[in-house]
């Protein structure tokens, strides 16, 4: 049965929903909710809409009556009973167990047929047992079947009808009210009518609402309270476990609702809610099924005709309803059909319309290619401006981050220069100190050399005159065996001339010779004087140039130290007010800025020394010195704050403070320190900071470092290999290298500036003070030294200047006279020739003295081997001295090409850093100059891009410049004019005449395709619903007549229920006599008692196919006698135990003291009225 009712609602939707039917609101709302269901053999419907009207309420005085007991019974007559009313409820369980496979098969049947009631007429009698025998089933299943949801659990009454206040607590399955005439039973049962928004007039008690103000009162005011609980609960997250329905009637004839929660609180006023929560709890309060008045039972089989049987079926079943909304159905697809021909006449005119403009589309085809290739350039050239701006974009991007890559190269360079110029300053120092040690160990052999060099001149110079005197002598006699030589041959000329007329002229000759010869012999002898005092005095301004440089650099280095001793004592002036100024004058600014500061991510921490302190404060210079500059530093955890610090750091003069960049994490660095017996630089340090003490590990290995009080003790610890000892500083401040092999040796360069590891500012500014006087007096007496020198240099070059005018005329003079003595000698022998006498004594003379000048050359000898003598053993000490010196002078070649290069690499790298930092200033600039060109791009591309979005949403591929698309629209819209000018019709127009007939033909050939489509979906539901409505018409019939039988069969009576469909007429026959009487009864020649139970058992087969959980009859029993009212209580107690989720209020005026009750049926009893007054208390 399930599976029809869901059939039936899905092909109503459907149906309305495609008629487009614009009838009444109030079927409007029918058509919006399931107008019928069918479950568990019940057909529900939905209760019409009324409008909700707000009211006030009067509070009147509230009588409370409590049910009354169930009438005791005892004894067998009890038993009996309870054993009859097991029997009846197992045959209702039976008979209810297999009525829903029954109405499963019913369905299918119900598709299959026609509608043909001829056919269902022959097929009735055949269905009887098979739903008797479902019904019974069912009634048999059901256990405990208490309503969780839409049962009535109290009705409070104020004001209405003959109640002042009336409450009445009701239970989920069975209740009787009883009470005498006048009582006010049937009020409760209109008040629950009004409650639930049912009319005035369908109770038969009131034309209006305002007829149930109480005479004399305001207003009355109705209150049900609902259950509301299980899963089928009506929104339980706003009402709780019960929902208070209050309706409010004004005596003038306003009034309303009021939907409130179970602790009070109103929820809605609204009819709609009520509406809402009726159709969910499946209350039928229009229902005469439902709910049956006191006239209605009356009249129900006395007074009413076959047909209006038949249709007050059709009513209470809701096949009525069904089949009114079916007739509007098919009225609206009789509309669509009319529709439907209308739009068929109108297509061949749209037809000839879109054929027309397509005719005149295709003359201007081309023109519309041309357009939609313009329309597609327009799009291409904004796109063209956004690709060529994120090119631009793309370009700039990419060249902030070549820049910011090469910042990061150039960084690192810088470090690099930085580091190279720290070792070459301290392999200077080294090679330097070795240097100095040379020259301690070759002092005294220069010495020494010295004396000697001073010896062997004089000794030297003594040769040198021997040797130029052994010279004159081979001079002289060569020159006197030359005279001999001539003197023989003129003697030989002379004996051949005996002539002496020139005697005279000879003596002159000879005289003049002679004062040639002599001028000639003392030119040259002072010539050697000047030039061995020119070698001395030579070796004296050397000397003397040698002391000047030294006392020049002298005076240099203690101007220097003059300069820095005045700056460190400037320096620790400041710094007595500010220990920050120790670091750098413009320290104490950046500080202030970088605390200023906001942008941080992560604040710098610096200086780095600031956070050190020494154990031993005799350790300060070493470290000084080792940590250097490290000690000025700045911390940065990131490149953003590096940047940012950079930018402080220009702006407050402070360009030359390092700035070290590390990730601010915890290291674990105690696998990397060395033994515990070896001091080193983290050992006599307390940091009070880890990410300093992190960042001193990285950048001087301080963990490694150890400290040793002397050189000596360097080496032994190097050479020890102690574990994790990399490098050694000792306090007479060399840094010691290697490992067991050997080890090197630098000097430290001693820090001059303030400590910065001391806080005692006073105690240095005192040494600072002391150590300015002493380099002031040693600069004093260094400038005496450098006078003294200075002029002592003067006076030797001004000697040896006139020495060195003088020679040359010396020189010059000497030539004259040897030219003089030869021009004359010459003249003498060839103009005076000589006696042969005189010639030979003059020969005797030149032999005796060329014998003088051998025994002059022997003496000679004999002095130079005397000299020779001496000077030996002094060229063998110089020897000795100088192969030392030599072999110093070897160390010392070997030492000064580290030398050089360490100074070349010095100097390069004093070039590099300078270098670097001129390029990481420029690159940073540039830098930020891209940052700022990519953003302003990067603004252009969005707004170009947000511009070529609303022109063209879709991107298409670009593959020219903007300016050749640009190129190619002009040209394009040059040809569209021409064209246009041509055909005298736009493109835009033409297409648009094409798109409209088009657009119509289309929407027309559409519209009616839909229209037929639902033309023919709708008639096959309509037609499938009507048949199912049949079926469904067919098997309810045929249930409510076998359960009719049954339940007349309970008081020995036979009947049955003739339904003719055809003729819309139903024909009860009951059967009161003995089964030998065949003639069945009409209703009207049955008695009342009989008329009641026959009323009793048409109602229980009805209600089978009701599914409203409230069932009501108004004083049913007026009329039966005692039997027929035991059995028709009996009756309505065991449908009340067998229906599942059914609430039965039953009102009677009579006592049920002969009533067998169970635990599940209820009796209410109101209390008598007085007669003497107007009003029940």
């Amino acid at each position: 049965m399930s599976r029809t009712r869901k059939r039936i609602e899905d092909d109503e939707e459907e149906a309305i929903d495609d008629s487009g039917d614009t009838s009444s609101s109030k079927n409007k709302r029918k058509r919006r909710e399931p107008l019928s269901s069918i479950g568990n053999g019940h057909l529900e419907s939905a209760s019409p809409d009324e409008a909700a009207i707000k009211s006030d309420e009067d509070d009147e005085e509230h009588d409370q009556l409590e049910p009354a007991a169930p009438a005791p019974s005892s004894g067998k007559p009890k038993a009996k009973g309870r054993e009859q009313t097991e029997e009846a409820s197992h045959s209702d369980v039976a008979s209810n167990a297999n009525r829903s496979a029954s109405f499963d098969e019913e369905e299918e049947e119900g598709f299959e047929e026609g509608g043909d009631d001829d056919e269902e007429d022959d097929d009735e009698g055949s269905e009887d047992d098979v739903h008797l025998r479902s019904a019974q089933n069912q009634q048999a299943s059901h256990g405990k079947n208490v309503a969780e949801m839409g049962v009535i659990e109290k009705v409070e009454l104020t004001n209405f009808m003959c109640h002042n206040r009336l409450t009445v607590s009701l239970g989920p399955q069975t209740n009787f009210i009883i009470g005498h005439n006048g009582s006010g039973k049937s009020a409760i049962l209109t008040g629950i009518t009004i409650a639930l928004g049912g009319n005035a007039s369908s109770t038969d008690r009131g034309k209006s609402l305002k007829s149930f103000v109480k005479e004399g009162k305001t207003g009355a005011i109705v209150e049900l309270t609902l259950k509301n609980t299980g899963s089928e609960a009506f929104k339980p997250e706003e009402y709780g476990r019960s929902i208070i329905i209050e309706r409010r009637i004004n005596a003038d004839g306003g009034g309303g609702w009021k939907i409130k929660s179970a602790k009070g609180r109103v929820v809605s006023t609204k009819r709609d809610e009520l509406n809402a929560l009726c159709d969910h709890a499946n209350i039928q309060v229009d229902n005469p099924l439902n709910v049956l008045s006191q006239d209605q039972a009356r009249q129900f089989l006395s007074d009413s005709r076959t047909s209006e049987k038949y249709h007050f079926f059709l009513r209470g079943t809701q096949l009525t309803q069904l089949a009114h909304e079916y007739s509007v159905i098919q009225s609206n697809i009789e509309k669509i059909a009319v529709v439907v021909k209308q739009k068929e006449e109108v297509v061949p005119d749209l037809e000839n319309a879109a054929a027309e403009a397509i005719a005149r589309y295709e003359a201007v085809k081309k023109q519309r290619e041309q357009h939609a290739r313009l329309s597609e350039i327009k799009d291409l050239i904004v796109w063209a401006k956004v690709a060529e701006k994120e090119r631009r974009l793309e370009q700039a991007v990419h060249a902030l981050i070549d820049g910011e890559k090469r910042l990061g190269k150039q960084e690192a360079k810088l470090q690099e220069a930085q580091n190279a110029l720290e070792q070459a300053n301290n392999e200077i120092n080294e090679l330097e100190a070795l240097l100095n040690e040379d020259k301690d160990r070759e002092a005294p052999l220069v010495e020494q050399v010295k004396r000697l060099r001073e010896q062997m001149k004089s000794h030297r110079a003594d040769m040198k005159g021997v040797k130029a005197l052994e010279q004159q002598l081979n001079d002289q006699f060569s020159r006197q065996t030359a005279v001999i030589e001539d003197l023989q041959v003129r003697i030989e000329r002379e004996a051949q001339r005996m002539s002496d007329g020139n005697r005279a002229k000879r003596k002159e000759l000879a005289h003049t010779l002679q004062e040639a010869e002599d001028g000639r012999k003392e030119t040259e002898r002072r010539q050697v004087e000047l030039n061995d005092e020119l070698r001395q005095l030579q070796q004296t301004i050397g000397a003397a140039a040698q002391r000047e440089t030294e006392a020049k650099g002298r005076q240099d280095t203690l101007r220097r130290q003059v300069d820095e001793a005045a700056y460190l004592c400037q320096r620790l002036g400041q710094a007595r007010g500010n220990r920050m100024v120790a670091y750098g004058a413009n320290v104490p600014a950046l500080v202030r800025a970088i605390e200023a500061e906001k942008r941080w991510r992560v604040r710098p921490v610096g200086p780095i020394g600031l956070h050190l302190k020494l154990k031993d404060m005799s350790w300060a210079p070493v470290l000084e010195s080792v940590i250097g500059n490290t000690l000025n530093a700045f911390c940065v955890t990131n490149h953003a704050d590096r940047q940012l610090l950079e930018q402080i750091k220009q702006r407050t003069g402070n360009a030359t403070i390092p700035t070290l960049t590390m990730r601010d994490t915890a290291i674990d660095f105690s696998s990397g320190e060395s033994d515990p017996d070896v001091r080193t630089i983290l050992r006599v340090l307390d940091i009070d900071n880890d990410f300093v003490l992190h960042q001193l590990v990285n950048a001087v290995h301080i963990e490694r470092s150890a400290l040793v009080e002397r050189r000596v003790d360097g080496d032994a610890l190097m050479r020890s290999g102690k574990r994790n000892v990399h490098v050694c500083f000792s306090k007479d401040m060399f840094r010691i290298s290697g490992g067991q092999k050997g080890s090197s040796t630098q000097t430290l360069n001693a820090h001059t500036g303030p400590m910065r590891l001391s806080a005692n500012v006073e105690a240095q500014l005192s040494i600072a003070k002391k150590k300015q006087d002493e380099v002031d007096q040693q600069l004093q007496q260094a400038n005496a030294e450098l006078r003294t020198a200075v002029d002592e240099s003067k006076k030797l070059e001004a000697r040896r200047v006139a020495i060195k005018r003088e020679i040359p005329t010396l020189a010059k003079q000497a030539r004259k006279h040897a030219e003089d003595e030869q021009r004359i000698s010459d003249q003498m022998r060839e103009d005076q020739p000589s006696s042969v006498a005189a010639l030979e004594q003059a020969k005797e003379e030149a032999k005796e003295q060329l014998e003088n000048i051998k025994q002059e050359f022997s003496s000679v000898q004999v002095r130079k081997e005397a000299i020779e003598g001496q000077l030996q053993p002094l060229e063998e000490e110089m020897d000795a001295a100088k192969s030392k010196l030599e072999e110093f002078e070897e160390e010392r070649r070997s030492t000064m090409p580290r030398m050089t290069a360490t100074v070349q690499g010095r100097v390069a790298a004093q070039k590099n850093m300078h270098h670097w930092e001129k390029e990481i200033r420029a690159q940073k600039g540039n830098n930020e100059r891209l940052s700022e060109a990519s953003l302003q791009v990067q603004e252009q591309v969005d707004v170009l891009t947000a511009q070529a979005s609303e022109v063209a949403p879709d991107r298409p591929e670009i593959e020219l410049t903007a300016d050749e698309y640009i190129r190619q629209a002009d040209a394009l819209e040059k040809n569209l004019e021409r064209a246009r000018r041509e055909t005298g019709h736009s493109v835009e127009s033409v297409i648009a005449d094409v798109n409209a007939a088009k657009r119509a033909l289309e929407s027309a050939q559409s519209e009616l395709a839909d229209f037929k489509l639902a033309v023919k979906n709708l008639s096959a539901a309509i037609t499938l619903r009507q048949e199912t409505w049949t079926s469904f018409r067919r098997s309810i019939a045929s249930r409510a007549r076998g359960l009719f039988t049954h339940h007349l069969a309970m008081r020995g009576y036979t009947g049955s229920l003739d339904f003719d469909h055809k003729g819309e007429k139903l024909h009860l026959l009951v059967q009161t006599e003995d089964s030998t009487q065949k003639r069945d009864k009409d209703p009207k020649s049955l008695s009342g008692g009989e008329k009641s139970f026959s009323t009793i058992c048409l109602l229980l087969s009805l209600w089978e196919a009701i599914g409203c959980p409230i069932r009501c009859l108004d004083e049913f029993d007026v009329f039966m006698d005692a039997v027929n009212r035991k059995i028709s209580m009996k009756m309505l107690i065991d449908a009340a135990k067998s229906t599942q989720g059914v609430q039965y209020i039953l009102i009677s005026p009579q006592s049920m003291a002969s009533v067998t009750l169970g635990e599940s049926t209820r009796v209410i009893k109101l209390q008598d009225p007085e007669r003497n007054q107007t009003t029940l208390t």
